[in-house]
């Protein structure tokens, strides 16, 4: 599928040796390479809705048969998708039937190729300065900004967010607006906003967007949190990110707080040149500090967290005990 381009090679979703580990790699690589040249990136993360139920089975057919399927194959693919219905279970009792006019099926090994090779003609509208990596329906877009050109990569990032809702017209898969959003990494930050067919793009903020993962997965794991407790502080007034409502071990309630560490800042990079989460580490220690106010019927939990990936070891084993109790209750 690769060798005659049905599939791109930024595609990473359910296909064999590529995985979203696979797809994360390949950024972590791009971004370290451009942070370590003093540049900045650009990312916009876009994501489509009920993009696997949208799929027009007319121009689906019409972009196989571009891709050269024909014959035989191109007709039973026809029959595979048409004529087929569709109804809702609720105990005991069924909706009626209703005709799909659109769609590929999901849970069907061709379900996820078909997909693949409708969308798959969108990495075509970026140019070589612009990455598009895809996992299924969910797209990532980045481009290098450099203090010389930022200005210009930022209009160029929009040109190519223009195209995005051109094809996505074309191909009526609509875009999740409120879904989608811009990050920015590295020293490089061009003064712009972005937007999708008049639609503006908001700014993802790195510690607060990895606060809701974290305020999420307990909440998910049985445990009540609330953000910003009142009634805790630090020794400089400031509140921590959260706090359990009720006892995470030892009959004791847990307080989080999280930062955000730069691997390759110059105070770290050092360090970080010999030991992975060295930079972590550092910080941590410096919060417990803060946080030595919090009286110790409170388990406090710093969680601090590079840009290249490595956390704290504290922070390691906390999120792992949030992982072991989300799998004992799926």
């Amino acid at each position: 599928m690769f060798a005659h381009k049905l599939i791109s090679r930024q595609q990473h979703g359910f296909i064999t040796r590529r995985s979203a580990s696979s797809n994360l790699l390949d950024t972590l690589n791009d971004w370290t390479l451009a942070v370590d040249n003093s540049d900045g990136i650009t990312a916009a993360y876009i994501d489509f809705a009920k993009a696997f139920d949208s799929v027009s089975h007319q121009k689906l057919l019409y972009k196989l048969q571009n891709y050269g399927i024909s014959g035989n194959l191109l007709n039973w693919i026809k029959n595979f998708l048409s004529g087929r219905l569709q109804c809702t279970k609720v105990g005991d009792i069924f909706s009626p039937y209703r005709r799909l006019s659109s769609g590929v099926i999901q849970g069907s090994c061709l379900g996820p190729l078909l997909f693949f090779i409708y969308v798959n003609d969108v990495v075509s509208l970026f140019g070589e300065d612009c990455v598009c990596k895809l996992y299924a329906d969910d797209m990532k877009l980045y481009m290098r900004m450099n203090s010389s050109s930022s200005s210009y990569c930022a209009s160029r990032l929009q040109n190519y967010l223009d195209r995005l809702a051109h094809w996505s017209r074309i191909c009526q898969l609509n875009i999740a607006y409120q879904k989608c959003a811009v990050m920015q990494i590295g020293n490089i930050v061009p003064d712009c906003s972005y937007a999708i067919a008049s639609n503006r793009l908001s700014n993802v903020d790195r510690h607060q967007a990895i606060n809701d993962v974290i305020a999420r997965a307990i909440s998910a794991a049985g445990v009540p949190v609330t953000k910003e407790p009142v009634g805790l502080t630090r020794l400089d007034g400031k509140r921590p990110d959260g706090l359990t409502l009720i006892p995470w071990q030892g009959g004791k309630p847990l307080t989080w707080d999280v930062t955000v560490v730069s691997t390759l800042a110059d105070s770290y990079i050092h360090s970080t040149s010999h030991s992975a989460s060295s930079a972590a580490e550092t910080p941590s220690v410096r919060k417990e500090s803060k946080y030595s106010s919090i009286p110790p019927d409170y388990i406090f939990q710093p969680v601090a967290i590079e840009t290249l990936g490595p956390l704290n070891a504290s922070a390691l084993n906390f999120l792992s005990e949030v992982a072991r109790r989300l799998t004992s209750l799926s």
